[in-house]
């Protein structure tokens, strides 16, 4: 059984950590040893602390989320809420039944039961990686029998973590999962002018290792054939009047040249640039008319 804390959904602003919506709905398709859904609860000091977390989550409508609250500073309940883990989740022994998500090395709620396993957001693995996607996988991995069908819920997340997207093709060995799909890669030359640094989705692959290898996830570089074909095709688009600039997004000296060459023959420009939320500019195709 999962014990959340709310440092672990929420960061200290009372925002949603990142991938705290995309880790719950995995959580609650995982399967535990026995084969039964993983259960996991809200640990919270007071009621006035768990309708802080849940507002949140509700107002997100997630698919999923913490379906049970524990308060430790509950009337009634014994020092240590053995009592309460027992009654209502059937857990005789939380040292080897429970596991703790907590966001750092910080106090510890004197009325959680000793000996308790903690696994914490702010831990920076071997492969450099941390928060809710590194910790889906620390969780699937400790599934036993189940912890193939585990993974394969959180390879979405990583990849998604990783800025991959369009999950193309998985396979799954006994000693590493590799995948490939598309990411968001910076195509950067000073012959593209203004349109340096403009992100296209590029293939690229990665493996996740044994949780013992001492980069369990690995991500592989774009292959540099395919940055040059990058670029000879934004320069194609851009030759050919295909590419739409925004207002003040062409420049100066090379305005001419980065509106292209529009043509009644050419139609509407097939392709256009958005910037994202952190700034970054990523080419989207429109359509053919």
């Amino acid at each position: 059984m999962l014990l959340l804390t709310p440092d672990s959904l929420l960061d200290p602003h009372g925002v949603l950590r990142p991938f705290v919506c995309e880790a719950l709905d995995a959580i609650g398709q995982m399967r535990g040893e026995t084969g039964a859904r993983l259960a996991f609860a809200l640990v919270v000091r007071s009621s006035n602390d768990a309708a802080a977390v849940l507002s949140t989550l509700r107002e997100l409508r997630l698919p999923a989320g913490p379906s049970q609250v524990i308060e430790t500073n509950k009337p009634g309940v014994d020092a240590t809420i053995l009592g309460e883990l027992q009654e209502r989740f059937s857990v005789n022994d939380p040292a080897s039944e429970c596991v703790l998500i907590d966001a750092g090395p910080g106090s510890t709620d004197a009325a959680l039961p000793p000996g308790l396993p903690k696994l914490l957001l702010e831990e920076t693995g071997a492969d450099g990686m941390s928060g809710w996607p590194a910790m889906l996988l620390k969780i699937a991995r400790k599934t036993g029998r189940n912890a193939a069908e585990n993974l394969q819920l959180v390879l979405p997340v990583l990849a998604a973590a990783e800025g991959v997207v369009d999950l193309l093709q998985v396979s799954f060995r006994p000693e590493r999962i590799e995948a490939e799909g598309h990411c968001l890669i910076s195509v950067e030359d000073s012959a593209l002018g203004a349109l340096s640094g403009l992100f296209l989705n590029l293939p690229t692959s990665f493996v996740i290792e044994q949780p013992d290898s001492p980069h369990p996830v690995a991500f592989k570089e774009v292959a540099e054939d395919t940055i040059q074909e990058a670029k000879a095709y934004i320069q194609s688009l851009r030759a050919n009047g295909q590419l739409e600039m925004a207002p003040g997004e062409t420049g100066q000296a090379e305005a001419g040249e980065l509106e292209g060459m529009a043509s009644p023959l050419l139609g509407q420009p097939t392709h256009y640039v958005e910037t994202d939320e952190t700034g970054r500019r990523i080419l989207r195709r429109r359509g053919f008319n």
